[in-house]
């Protein structure tokens, strides 16, 4: 497993080292605003349902939301999710194959990971010239409509396979018995995903890593790889760099969501911050944790914290 980031040369002046500090930190800055602004685009839109629904006031229509967490066990995100899949007026979004490409579909978008939520692929480029809708947003829009670990793995491929390099992802499941389960998959083969859908707790086995030490696992050169994990694949070569990320919550991992890329090389460090902030954001519907959360408690309003409970945990 590697470090997050490579090292200045040993060489370099102070200028240079402090530089470096200053973009890396820079960069962690951009990722949590990233994820903040997602966060407050689904409770601004969840709020927004609500005040169209029962004539509440902005105030309101948050304390709503406050009240119904606390009365179901959720976190105010959770809730805000619920709210907002209840009302969608189009039907739960899913990922499809189109059967015949349109001759307007070129290039990427006929690859499936270009696969889009709703009834088939983008009808434009959704890196054009006018540039991406922020990916993080279209994540949680998206996540308001998913109806399992399927759903969501579908969902992360389709909206991170451009921007990321992203062809497959898997999501892994720790089992009481200590060994994974494959509960959602996207870009795998049905005959590969079976292979792999039960993961005894062996090592070398990088989700078990990943859950058991709380962070990702970059891996990013695959003869190194070899020798050190097993590598899903059939060849494991198809899939030159992958990331094995978990899904935080306080205590031990339960879950952990796997990228693999066609792409050699490693992840620089935007992409790596782009997912894990799109990991946390799933933590909700994975029904494990997610980011930093309003969580609320049935004696109080709701306040800030680090990690919400795992559940199982």
């Amino acid at each position: 497993m590697k470090a997050d980031a490579l090292p200045p040369d040993e060489g370099a002046s102070p200028e240079v080292l402090a530089l470096a500090k200053v973009v890396a930190r820079l960069r962690s800055e951009i990722a949590d605003l990233e994820g903040t602004a997602a966060t407050t685009a689904v409770v601004e839109r969840a709020k927004g349902v609500l005040m169209s629904e029962a004539g509440l006031s902005a105030e309101a229509a948050y304390e709503r939301l406050l009240e119904r967490a606390s009365r179901r066990g959720r976190t105010v995100m959770e809730e805000c999710w619920v709210t907002l899949g209840r009302v969608r007026s189009r039907p739960v979004p899913r990922i499809v194959r189109p059967a015949t490409p349109s001759p307007a579909v070129v290039g990427a978008q006929q690859d499936p990971a270009a696969w889009t939520v709703g009834s088939g692929p983008p009808a434009a480029d959704p890196l054009g010239d006018d540039g991406p809708r922020p990916l993080l947003p279209r994540l949680a829009d998206g996540l308001a409509g998913v109806r399992g670990e399927g759903d969501v793995a579908e969902l992360l491929r389709a909206v991170l396979g451009e921007a990321a390099g992203v062809d497959g992802v898997m999501i892994y499941a720790v089992m009481p018995s200590g060994s994974l389960d494959l509960v959602g998959h996207a870009g795998i083969d049905d005959a590969l995903a079976d292979q792999w859908r039960h993961v005894p707790p062996l090592s070398g086995v990088a989700a078990l890593e990943a859950t058991a030490e709380g962070h990702p696992v970059w891996l990013e050169d695959p003869v190194a790889d070899a020798r050190r994990y097993l590598l899903i694949g059939d060849p494991p070569e198809q899939w030159p760099s992958r990331a094995w990320i978990p899904v935080p919550c306080y205590g031990p991992a339960k879950v952990a969501i796997g990228f693999l890329r066609s792409r050699p090389g490693p992840f620089d460090p935007d992409t790596r911050a782009l997912l894990r902030q799109a990991v946390r954001l799933c933590g909700a519907p994975l029904r494990t944790g997610s980011g930093p959360a309003l969580v609320v408690t049935p004696t109080g309003p709701a306040v800030p914290t680090r990690w919400k409970p795992c559940s199982g945990s």
